[in-house]
């Protein structure tokens, strides 16, 4: 591949990759991780992400696919915090 083939190349992909909304890049997974895909691409480079409403919106996945807390679920950091 010459230089400036892999150069359109790679300047098709960026802009593909920046086009891509969440809903489309995780349509076969939860809601959450669309809307949450989302958020995090909306934030500029200096701003704090709300580690809360991230923190929320993964709980809701883990709610919906184990909504028994009898059963058991997985153990992730973010439910645990130090």
């Amino acid at each position: 591949m010459s230089a400036k083939s892999q150069s359109v190349s790679s300047h098709l992909i960026k802009q593909y990759k920046t086009k891509v909304r969440g809903e489309e890049l995780c349509k076969d997974l939860p809601k959450a991780f669309g809307m949450l895909f989302n958020y995090v691409r909306g934030l500029t480079f200096d701003q704090k992400p709300d580690y809360s409403y991230m923190k929320r919106g993964l709980k809701s996945v883990l709610d919906l696919e184990f909504p028994n807390p009898a059963v058991l679920r997985p153990v992730f950091d973010w439910l645990h915090p130090k």
